[in-house]
């Protein structure tokens, strides 16, 4: 048996800035578009905030430290499996995450690594709530890890 030295390359995509210039809504490259849209009568909509969302364990860096410590499935290294994992979230007026839907998932455990790691980070009170207009808002926003094998 062969011994395979695989080095594992975790990048992520991790956006948590509402605040986007028109002309970077898409990294081209993997197709991600850049997601913060704030609960209005039921229905989210791209609108700025007063105050956004933060992470509350060290902000948008803690959020990637904290995101970037997924473990890469056994099962998708053996295979060699690489590729993108979305998801979307909401914040809620509480600072509290739900809703959490893998919208991109190139399986083999990639998927529901991210999920386990994302859900772990954001149990109970772990964002500060957006605001608009003085008023606690309901935000969904986005976020993506790429797996790698180096």
């Amino acid at each position: 048996m062969k011994l395979v030295k695989l080095f594992f390359f975790l990048s992520l995509l991790i956006v948590t800035s509402c605040a986007q210039p028109e002309d970077d809504l898409a990294d081209e490259s993997s197709g991600f578009i850049k997601l913060c849209l704030v609960e209005i009568d039921g229905e989210f909509v791209d609108v700025d905030l007063t105050i956004e969302p933060e992470y509350l364990d060290g902000g948008e860096e803690g959020f990637v430290e904290n995101l970037s410590k997924v473990h890469y499935p056994p099962e998708a290294r053996e295979q060699s499996v690489e590729g993108l994992v979305r998801l979307t979230y909401v914040i809620t007026k509480e600072g509290t995450v739900k809703d959490i839907v893998l919208i991109e998932n190139p399986g083999t455990g990639l998927g529901a690594a991210t999920l386990e790691q994302f859900t772990l980070i954001t149990q109970g009170v772990s964002f500060s709530p957006g605001v608009l207009n003085k008023e606690k808002v309901n935000v969904m926003k986005d976020a993506a890890v790429r797996f790698r094998l180096e």
